[in-house]
């Protein structure tokens, strides 16, 4: 099993409990492939870089998660799938960035 991060933006206008629910769906969603969340939180309301669809903010939410390389497909499909998350990425931790987590 590797570690990843994933990041999900979310509707600017959803509310702190519709995030706590989802970010509960997208745990689960992660324990159906069979992995393991390690952390998970919501980082809250970011302004984008350059307005997306028409907007300009965002929730943002982020999973730390061990799960088999050839999961990870197969859960970015589900997350693309799902109406409620605007963005999804998954990308690998190393074992330094890990320590670096930790310390922090």
């Amino acid at each position: 099993m590797k570690t990843y991060e994933g990041l999900f933006i979310f509707s600017d206008s959803m509310s702190e409990e519709a995030m706590g629910e989802a970010l509960k769906r997208i745990n689960g969603e992660i324990e159906k492939v069979g992995g393991t969340v390690r952390e998970s939180g919501i980082l809250g309301r970011r302004i984008f870089a350059r307005p997306l669809h028409k907007k300009e903010a965002g929730q943002y939410a982020q999973v730390i998660f061990d799960v088999s390389g050839d999961q990870v497909a197969p859960l970015r499909a589900r997350f693309r799938l799902q109406d409620e998350i605007f963005r999804c990425q998954l990308v690998g931790m190393t074992e330094k960035e890990l320590a670096l987590r930790k310390a922090a």
